[in-house]
């Protein structure tokens, strides 16, 4: 050993205990805050910064999730509507059948003995999935009779109603005069739906 690292060690012997301690406070001491200042600081910012992550991302999770759940009952839904609207298509004649639905209705007031004072087809009306046939009925029958009819139409395999009852006495005693129009609904033909695509698709003409 050399002869100034003896006397050095010599000295660090003789220095009391208590100031040995408070020596060893302070490195310790200078240790914990550079820890603390660096180390540490960088650890719990990368730490709280995964945490602001994380629980953006299980927003985002909960978000696709309740979108999926939304996904799913509306594709439900749609089933059931699709398949409800195919049920009542399947009620409404076609163009060609409509004649013959028209032709029930009269047979049946007569068989209840029903007089058919007016029996006058309007102009069809085109929806979207379907089309309205008006008839403008007028009756003439007793009340009881009225009302079988009336339950029958509602009761008819084919989708009809009515609509603008006026009902009054008639002339003859105990017999009502029933005013209404009556609409059936025929199934739209393949070829009308093209048409009216090929109409919306042609571009107007300018001048």
């Amino acid at each position: 050993m050399a002869i100034g690292d003896y006397l050095k060690a010599e000295r660090i012997i003789k220095i009391p205990w208590y100031q040995k301690a408070l020596a060893l406070l302070l490195v310790s001491a200078v240790i914990f805050i550079l820890y603390y200042f660096t180390i540490d600081r960088s650890y719990r910012n990368q730490i709280d910064q995964l945490n602001s992550e994380l629980t953006q991302l299980q927003k985002s999770i909960t978000e696709l999730m309740a979108v999926k759940d939304s996904l799913q009952v509306f594709e439900t839904q749609n089933k059931i509507l699709k398949k409800e609207l195919e049920k009542a298509m399947t009620k409404l004649p076609t163009k060609t059948q409509i004649d013959e639905l028209l032709k029930d209705v009269t047979v049946r007031a007569k068989t209840n003995g029903i007089e058919v004072t007016t029996f006058e087809r309007k102009g069809d009306q085109t929806q979207t999935l379907y089309v309205e046939v008006p008839v403008k009925m007028k009756l003439r029958s007793n009340f009881f009779a009225m009302m079988i009819f009336l339950n029958e139409l509602a009761r008819m395999e084919r989708i009809v109603n009515i609509t603008n009852l006026q009902v009054q006495r008639a002339k003859e005693k105990g017999m009502l005069e029933a005013n209404f129009t009556l609409l059936a609904y025929r199934f739209k033909e393949e070829a009308q739906v093209t048409e009216e695509k090929k109409g919306k698709a042609q571009p107007t003409k300018t001048r």
